[in-house]
């Protein structure tokens, strides 16, 4: 199955403890998660940056699964 995530800048630019998560940070991240359910790859990236990373943006984030 294909997964597509859209997020705006708010996402990577997220502050961490290593500086900005950074657009490497987050194909990271995504490369790490279940993309087995929208929502659960959804539910995995919210978990780590709200955890992990600090932002003074707005973020906005769309997870998209075709079967």
């Amino acid at each position: 199955a294909d997964c597509m995530v859209l997020y705006s800048d708010g996402l990577s630019e997220a502050q961490g403890p290593d500086g900005m998560l950074g657009v490497d940070g987050v194909a990271g991240m995504l490369s790490s998660c279940d993309a087995s359910s929208a929502d659960g790859a959804l539910g995995q990236i919210m978990d780590i940056t709200a955890c992990s990373y600090a932002s003074e943006d707005d973020v906005t984030l769309m997870v998209v699964r075709r079967r």
